[in-house]
């Protein structure tokens, strides 16, 4: 579980084995929520499958936990972890953020949709979900939620 704190710091709770708390060392699971080090000025968070996602005032995404399938947006699609939040390079200035367990998803401020990871089925994409690909649709996104999108009118 993730949370946002009133003054924009990100708060965690669960099981630390793939660095979820932003803690190390990884493994166990405090009785109570502990402040992750380094996201400041987050204004929305999502929890997919043992990873997590902060994106802050200035539109940047950061990821951490498991980075299986290339949740992380690192390029990295091995079984790998990090409990230190990293910047999810190759996005333009985000306005939202959603997780389905081990993808990434985003919306940028002029309406694309952008995921990453493994629960994609995207085509030609299908090998470069490691790290943020935009998904063409008929229009803006306007919202969504795990594997869809309400889209407007262009």
């Amino acid at each position: 579980m993730v949370a946002v704190t009133a003054d924009g710091r990100v708060c965690a709770r669960g099981g630390n084995t793939h660095g979820l708390l932003g803690v190390e060392p990884r493994g166990g699971q405090p009785g109570r929520p502990v402040l992750v080090p380094g996201p400041r000025d987050v204004v929305q968070v999502a929890g997919g499958s043992d990873v997590a996602y902060a994106l802050d005032r200035d539109g940047t995404v950061r990821a951490w936990g498991r980075g299986a399938g290339g949740a992380l947006g690192d390029g990295d699609r091995q079984d790998h972890a990090s409990a230190r939040p990293v910047r999810v390079n190759g996005l333009p200035e985000i306005r939202r953020i959603a997780a389905h367990g081990l993808t990434g998803y985003a919306v940028d401020t002029a309406g694309g949709l952008w995921a990453w990871g493994s629960g994609l089925t995207l085509g030609e994409h299908a090998s470069r979900t490691a790290r943020p690909v935009r998904i063409p649709l008929p229009g803006p996104a306007l919202d969504f939620s795990g594997h869809h999108a309400i889209t407007g009118t262009e």
